[in-house]
């Protein structure tokens, strides 16, 4: 026995359609579906460019020690160079 998707009607196995609303009964894949936690400033996250971040930021956070560079003005820099980005590579082309 199977509920409706639509109104919870209980049917037989092997009907297609609901005998309440007429709706189909089939198993539909839908792949992945998106989550909010998949999207990033907007733009769905990947693994290979958070990774390249991440190791960056540790690169430039050892250089900034090296020649005494004030980190939090290099971070937020590096941070507003990838929300600017994101929005571009976002918006229609003129």
């Amino acid at each position: 026995m199977v509920y409706c998707p639509k109104c919870g009607e209980l049917n037989q196995d092997d009907t297609q359609y609901c005998k309440g609303c007429g709706a189909s009964l089939r198993r539909r894949s839908y792949g992945r579906v998106s989550h909010d936690r998949d999207m990033c400033f907007g733009v769905p996250m990947m693994g290979n460019f958070i990774g390249l971040f991440f190791g960056l930021m540790i690169i430039l956070w050892g250089v900034a020690e090296l020649l005494n560079i004030d980190l939090w003005a290099l971070a937020l820099i590096g941070f507003g160079v990838v929300i600017i980005t994101n929005i571009l590579r976002r918006s229609p082309r003129l």
